[in-house]
Order: structure tokens, then C-alpha cells, then sequence
């Protein structure tokens, strides 16, 4: 038997398993000079949404509400993420089991996306649709928030102290929300969060004044003819 040619065939095969193993890595255009792995680069950025779940009191015909964050979806891209949860906001799929002495449904109300750092990214409120939010872009402007919502939590503190739970809970609800204006520093102004925004206000522009639009631009084509 040829020792050597054995060797070498398991040799070959041992690389061939290395090669088909190795993983692969991905420049990811958020950060200069950073790869990701595969499965890190699709997953990059995660979206979660917190809202209201609804449960039926045990042994009562009244349901009660309590605060919940799902988890809803991942994706590669910031706009790949915001295109998957309009599309889960529009459909109303939160992936939510519906049993016996389960949740009835749930109410969304605000929405935040971040990367595999855990860095917020951008946030939004939830109505009859998402609205995105514009963060704030210097560091004044950070602070000024941080402050407020520190002093609306000691607000928050005090009135759960008196057991004023209904009261504690706005306050600690408004906290959250104007912290949504501020994400991490190396998404403000990012371009792609802006063309985001811009398509927003375009988008709202167009319901609105729609019809009226089309009928000014006719009439302007109209003119230059």
C-alpha cells in the first residue's frame, strides 16, 4: 500500500473541509475599515417594538394591558429593516400565539432598530403607521434630553412612591419617548437614515396634496411646451 498517496488525499480532503468551512466575511458600510461575519452581516440590525399586550383577567370578563418588547425581525441594511417592519405593521403579523389564558392582541406604539452592538439606530411611533423620527444631532441637544428624561424618572420614582402607579407609568412613557430623538453618534445624519426621512415627508406630502400636485405639474408641463 502507498503510504504517501494516502497521506496525501487525506491532506487534500482535510483542506478541501477547512475551505468549505471557513467563514466568510462581509465589509459592512456602517462602520469604515469593518467586516462582519456572514450570518452577523445579515442579522445586523434588529427591530423591536413595545407596545401593549392584552390578557384576559383569570376568573373575570375585563382584560388588563401590560407593557411588552417583541423581538420582530433582522436584517442587513437599515432600510431592509424598515421595509420589514412597515410590511409586519401593515399586515399586523406580530408572530404572537393566540391561546387559551394567552395574549388577546397586541397595541404597538414605538419602535426602535438596532445593529449587533446594540447601538440605537433610529426609532419610531406607531399610530395607524410608523412614523420615523428624526434624532437630534449634537451633543447640546443629547444632553438636554438625557436631562429631562432624568428628571421625569425622579418624577416617576416620587409618584410610585405614593402608589400612584398610573401617574408613574406616564411619566416613565414620556421618558422613553423623547429619548427616541437621540441614537447612537455614527448614525446621526447618517444618508441613508435621511433618504429614510425625506421619503417620509414626501410620502405624507403626496396624501395630502396629492391630486393637486399631479394637476400643478400638468399644468406646469403645460406651459413649458
Amino acid at each position: 500500500m502507498n503510504t504517501q498517496n494516502v497521506n496525501t488525499a487525506a491532506s487534500e480532503s482535510s483542506e478541501r473541509w477547512v475551505e468549505k468551512k471557513a467563514p466568510r466575511f462581509i465589509s459592512t458600510p456602517y462602520e469604515k475599515g469593518v467586516s462582519l461575519r456572514e450570518d452577523v452581516f445579515k442579522r445586523q440590525f434588529s427591530v423591536r417594538v413595545t407596545g401593549s399586550m392584552e390578557y384576559l383577567e383569570e376568573g373575570l370578563n375585563e382584560p388588563f394591558t401590560c407593557t411588552t418588547t417583541l423581538s420582530v425581525c433582522y436584517a442587513s441594511t437599515i432600510s431592509d429593516a424598515v421595509r420589514k417592519v412597515t410590511n409586519i405593521q401593515a399586515n399586523k403579523s406580530w408572530n404572537i400565539k393566540y391561546q387559551e389564558n394567552g395574549p388577546l392582541g397586541f397595541t404597538p406604539r414605538h419602535i426602535e432598530i438596532r445593529d449587533h452592538q446594540n447601538r440605537k439606530v433610529l426609532c419610531g411611533t406607531v399610530n395607524s403607521q410608523i412614523e420615523w423620527i428624526e434624532a437630534v444631532s449634537t451633543a447640546k441637544a443629547v444632553s438636554i434630553i438625557e436631562q429631562k428624561q432624568a428628571e421625569l424618572r425622579e418624577e416617576a420614582r416620587d409618584e410610585r412612591a405614593y402608589n400612584n402607579f398610573s401617574t408613574a407609568r406616564l411619566l416613565e412613557r414620556q421618558a422613553t419617548e423623547i429619548g427616541m430623538e437621540v441614537v447612537d453618534k455614527i448614525y446621526r445624519d447618517h444618508p441613508e437614515i435621511r433618504q429614510i426621512l425625506d421619503r417620509q415627508v414626501a410620502d405624507e406630502l403626496y396624501k395630502t396634496y396629492g391630486p393637486e400636485m399631479d394637476m400643478h405639474n400638468a399644468i406646469y408641463e403645460g406651459c413649458e411646451s
